[in-house]
Order: structure tokens, then sequence, then C-alpha cells
């Protein structure tokens, strides 16, 4: 679940600047900005999301979480070139608040899960789990953007926007189709 989530966030953190920036020509301040609706909710939510685990146990948070992330990079891929941006801050905050209740919990979890004796073990492998899942789902986006940059500049006749708008949106839907497989492994966690 944990590197499933993590690869998910490679569509956004690919995706999201190319689409602000280039497709819809947004200022570099103003792209920063929803940029951070997807990490500022970590600072707000996170120590709601650690009392909310001692109360539920992980595996709801995690599903609930992942969800929020499936909806956010849904809602993001659906921008086209005169949507209003709202789409775009409501996804990356969706996103956001997403990523607040997974990560401690997951984190938690984990640590939870394992004799003291490695808990060392099992902090290495959060964060080596968290980092190669960056890696991979970093990679995994560039991969569906180049190739759906591609095919949509070969078989259509579409203006340059419309197709890196196309290519991107394609790639937070593989983002999305990645969280939603997230959900299902977290609902096959023990809820202890």
């Amino acid at each position: 679940s944990l590197v499933l989530h993590y690869l998910a966030h490679g569509a956004v953190l690919l995706a999201g600047p190319f689409l602000l920036l280039t497709a819809m020509g947004y200022s570099p301040g103003k792209a920063g900005l929803m940029m951070a609706a997807f990490s500022a909710p970590r600072i707000l939510l996170a120590p709601f999301a650690g009392r909310a685990y001692d109360r539920f146990g992980p595996r709801y948070l995690l599903i609930l979480g992942n969800l929020m992330i499936a909806i956010g990079l849904y809602l993001i891929s659906q921008t086209q070139v005169d949507s209003s941006e709202n789409i775009i801050w409501i996804g990356m905050l969706s996103g956001g608040i997403g990523a607040s209740l997974f990560e401690p919990v997951v984190t938690s979890a984990i640590m939870g899960s394992v004799p003291k004796s490695r808990l060392g073990t099992a902090s290495a492998s959060v964060g080596v789990g968290r980092q190669t899942a960056f890696a991979v789902g970093l990679t995994l986006s560039g991969a569906v953007y180049a190739f759906q940059k591609m095919e949509y500049a070969l078989k259509t006749d579409w203006l340059e926007n419309v197709i890196e708008i196309s290519a991107l949106s394609d790639t937070l839907l593989a983002g999305a189709f990645i969280a939603v497989l997230a959900i299902l492994t977290s609902s096959l966690l023990n809820n202890k």
C-alpha cells in the first residue's frame, strides 16, 4: 500500500508543474501556490491523523487517504484549456488531504507491527520504499506522458496546448488508477 501510494504521487509531481506552467500558462508563483496545496495540508492534518489512528485503527484512514488522492488526481486530470482553476485547487487539496491521512498512519502502522529490536530496519524500509516509489512513479509518469504526447501529435490535428493537456491528463489518470490499487491493498490490511 505504501509503495502504490507513493507511485501515485509521481503523476502529480511530474504532470502538475507542466500542466500549470506550460499548458495553462500560469505564472511560476501561482503554479507554486497551487502545487503547495498538495503538500501544505500535511502540516495541519498529520497530527489529527495520528489521533484518528489511535482511535479507529489504520485501515479506514489508509483507504480514505488513498481515495482522496485518487479523487484529487482524477479532478486535476479533467482540466481543459478553458477550465476554471478551481478544479485544480480542489484536486490538489484533495490529494494533499489524502496524503495527510495516509502517510503518518502507514508509518505508525508499520513501526507498530515490528518488535523493538527491528524498529531501525522498519524505519529504513519505510524510507527506502517511499523514495523508490517516488523514483519509479516519476519515471512511469514520464513514460506515460511522453508516449501519449507522441501518440496525440501523430494521430490528431489538435493544437499543441490541447495535446499537452491531453497527455498530462492521461498521466494523472494513470496516477489515479495506481491510487485505486492502493485503496484495494489498504482494504486488505488488518485494522489493529
